[in-house]
Formats: C-alpha cells, sequence, structure tokens
C-alpha cells in the first residue's frame, strides 16, 4: 500500500465499498470509517484507506491498495464490504444500526439521530442499575458511547458502574477521558448544553444512588 500525504480526491470521483473493522452486536450502531473506491476502475489502485480527512469534497490523503487486497482484508473479517457500493456525497457520514444495516446520511441527522439513540440507550440502562443489573447496564451505557461519546450520561454511567465494582483505575480513566477532548466533540446533554467533568462526577453519583435503592 501507499500513502502520499498531499493526495487530494474529489468525492464526485469515489464510491464507499467497505468499511474499517468488522462489530458484534454490543458495538452497535456507531459511525464508520468509509472505504473508498475510485469509480474509474481502470486506475492502478481503486482503493483508498484510511487514515485520510474528509473536508468539503475531498478526501485529503489516504492509503491506497488495490483491488485484491481488499478482497483478501474481506476474507480475513479486518474490513466489512458493501455490496452494492454507496456513491460518496459531501457532508455524509456513513454508519452501522444496530441491526447490522449500513446506512448513509448527511451528517447533522445522523448526528442528532444517534444521540437520541445515545439518550435512549443510558434510559434503558439506568433502569437495570436501579435493579442492580450492572451487566446489562454497562452493555447499554456502552452501546450508548458507540453511538454518541460525547453525550455526558454514557461517561457518567461508566464512572458509576466502575465506582460501584471498586475499579478506582478505570474510574480515574474515564474522568480523565472525559476532562481531555482536543481532539474530540464536546460534551453534551440530550439538548446538546454544553457539559463539564463536574457535569459527569455529579450525574454518576446519582446514578450510583440510583443503584442502591
Amino acid at each position: 500500500m501507499v500513502n502520499p500525504k498531499e493526495r487530494q480526491t474529489p468525492l464526485s470521483n469515489l464510491e464507499i465499498v467497505g468499511y474499517a473493522d468488522v462489530f458484534g452486536k454490543w458495538a452497535l450502531p456507531r459511525i464508520v470509517p468509509p472505504i473508498f473506491s475510485l469509480r474509474d476502475r481502470q486506475e492502478n489502485f481503486p482503493i483508498l484507506f484510511t487514515p485520510f480527512e474528509i473536508r468539503e469534497d475531498y478526501v485529503l490523503g489516504g492509503t491506497t491498495g488495490c483491488r485484491s487486497e481488499f478482497d483478501e482484508m474481506v476474507i480475513q473479517k479486518k474490513v466489512t464490504q458493501i455490496d452494492p457500493a454507496i456513491l460518496a456525497k459531501p457532508g455524509h457520514e456513513l454508519w452501522i444500526d444496530e441491526n447490522f444495516e449500513t446506512k448513509y446520511g448527511p451528517w447533522n441527522e445522523v448526528g442528532d439521530l444517534l444521540l437520541s439513540k445515545a439518550v435512549e440507550y443510558c434510559e434503558i440502562a439506568g433502569e437495570h442499575l436501579a435493579r442492580g443489573e450492572l451487566d446489562k447496564a454497562d452493555g447499554l451505557y456502552g452501546r450508548a458511547l458507540n453511538a454518541a461519546a460525547y453525550y455526558y450520561e454514557s461517561a457518567a454511567g461508566e464512572i458509576a458502574i466502575r465506582t460501584i465494582q471498586g475499579e478506582a483505575g478505570k474510574v480515574e480513566v474515564w474522568k480523565d477521558l472525559s476532562t481531555h477532548r482536543e481532539d474530540e466533540e464536546p460534551l453534551i446533554d440530550r439538548d446538546k448544553n454544553p457539559k463539564t467533568l463536574t457535569d459527569v462526577i455529579s450525574r454518576s453519583k446519582e446514578l450510583i444512588a440510583l443503584s442502591k435503592r
């Protein structure tokens, strides 16, 4: 594979033929990085893998590879193929729903939908937490994180469960992740109001109290 950093490929020249990784049920829903193919299949290197940056109408960078490399990665379950391919569009996100269905839509609509799913998962997780069903609650908080890692209650849920289980080291990890988000979207609540580590810790204490009722 080749990774020229200065490559700029118009999205209008690309289609999506797959996405990186293979996921199980509890890892969904989530946004996934697309694997592109040049629509002109006469090119010597028709497949474009991550890492790349999508900026407006262009894909910047990316690692190129041939179709046989992609096919081998599919066989090895390192990537997942999308067939038929999806035409790439500016301002769109590729994501996989909880039923393993591939979706592609405007990024703002996808973001709103995944946030609503994260809210739903956290509400159900809270119900399990109140019944002492930590494993079920933990799984749902994980799904919420996959859907919208910036939803503050999912982090609060993780901190609550790790605290209940006496995993002090993991509690500190989650606090650190909630604080240092320079390369991530800022934490928000369901109404998209900004949240801080103080809010996360406060909510985690409420969840811990809920589990003791």
